[in-house]
């Protein structure tokens, strides 16, 4: 078993070296109030981001792999929030592959291998301006896809006028010591448990409103599995 993982161990190693990449975890946490009353979720997502590999004349460029789930926060009984793992409304760069290089100033925009260095360096902890927030619903019945309404921060407006984002932020945490965090040994542990909450996430396909084909006018009903939870 150890000589297995050594070898392996060995093998990512020098493939990391010839094609270099970039890990980050980090954690989005919540704090709301329902009706008054404190409301905080927490959840820790990994963004691997590394240089594809130029094949037959193409240019290569970066590729990004998230593993993680949405952040959710508890209303009430069977009433919750998702900080889902997809571009708020305003803005393309709020989504996990984004979000850390945009939010900790290391760039404005798209980003490349030549930004790896610094977005590795990245530590500390930032709040999240509304504008840099993912896509955020809230299921009343989180039996029941359908019922997913969106969610606008900071809230407080029909039909969330009974919930209030107080503020969100991201913090860096360990990645862990790279090929072992990928067997859980190093690391802050990634968040999961997403499809305890919401049993029909198991072999669900289509869009969260029950129809086959985007309704592109109202992304609450718009969303498939892969908002929900990645990797």
């Amino acid at each position: 078993m150890k000589r297995g993982i050594f070898l392996i161990s060995l093998v990512a190693l020098a493939w990391w070296l010839i094609y270099p990449a970039v890990m980050i975890r980090y954690r989005l946490v919540a704090e709301m109030e329902w009706n008054g009353q404190p409301r905080v979720g927490s959840g820790v997502i990994q963004v691997v981001c590394s240089r594809n590999i130029p094949f037959l004349g193409s240019r290569g460029g970066t590729n990004s792999a998230v593993e993680g789930e949405a952040v959710s926060i508890d209303i009430g009984p069977g009433d919750s929030l998702f900080m889902l793992l997809k571009d708020g409304p305003l803005s393309v760069r709020s989504g996990p592959e984004d979000i850390i290089p945009n939010l900790f100033g290391v760039v404005k925009g798209g980003f490349g291998p030549e930004h790896f260095p610094r977005i590795n360096a990245i530590e500390g902890r930032r709040e999240v301006p509304l504008e840099q927030l993912p896509l955020i619903v809230r299921l009343r019945n989180t039996n029941d896809p359908k019922s997913a309404i969106l969610f606008v921060p900071p809230g407080g407006q029909p039909p969330n006028q009974d919930l209030v984002l107080k503020r969100a932020e991201i913090e860096i945490v360990s990645s862990g010591i790279w090929p072992l965090n990928q067997f859980g040994i190093t690391g802050t542990p990634i968040t999961h448990g997403v499809k305890q909450k919401l049993p029909w996430l198991e072999g669900f396909t289509g869009y969260t409103g029950g129809q086959f084909d985007p309704i592109w006018s109202h992304p609450e009903k718009n969303l498939t599995g892969n908002d929900f939870m990645k990797g």
